[in-house]
């Protein structure tokens, strides 16, 4: 999906509240920005904040 500023705007909250690469808040804002039902993920720090984010996360 194509990076929308309301996307980057969000990211930089990520960055600051939860410390995590700009690449893994774009993950998560791009999830949020689309309502996705389910967020997969193998990386259980992002996942951890993923789940702080109100995702529903699943760690693989």
């Amino acid at each position: 999906m194509p990076v929308r500023l309301r996307i980057l705007r969000m990211c930089w909250g990520l960055i600051e509240k939860h410390h995590i690469y700009q690449a893994d808040a774009i993950q998560i804002a791009s999830a949020k920005y689309v309502n996705a039902d389910q967020f997969l993920t193998a990386d259980g720090r992002l996942h951890r904040v993923a789940v702080e984010e109100g995702l529903n996360s699943m760690q693989l």
